[in-house]
């Protein structure tokens, strides 16, 4: 009876450690691909905000002036 109760014990011991390996060594890749993968959206998100905020201030975009605007306003330092 003893030994079914290690084997069973053993068993579960095992089974626990090697879910927690497998969780352990997933883990940093699986935040990695979050971050890879809604770090772009969050970005070009955060542009397109802060071209529509700067053509709404100053109603124009695309020449060489509303670039530099662009670049010294504080729509340029969200992105």
């Amino acid at each position: 009876m003893n030994t079914i109760r290690f084997k069973l014990i053993s068993a579960l011991a095992l089974a626990s450690v090697l879910i927690g390996a497998v969780v352990l060594i997933m883990t940093p890749y699986m935040v990695k691909h979050e971050i890879l993968e809604h770090a772009p959206e969050h970005r070009i998100d955060t542009f397109r905000k802060s071209i529509t905020h700067f053509v709404n201030e100053y109603g124009t975009w695309g020449s060489a002036e509303t670039a530099k605007a662009f670049a010294h306003s504080e729509d340029q330092r969200l992105v």
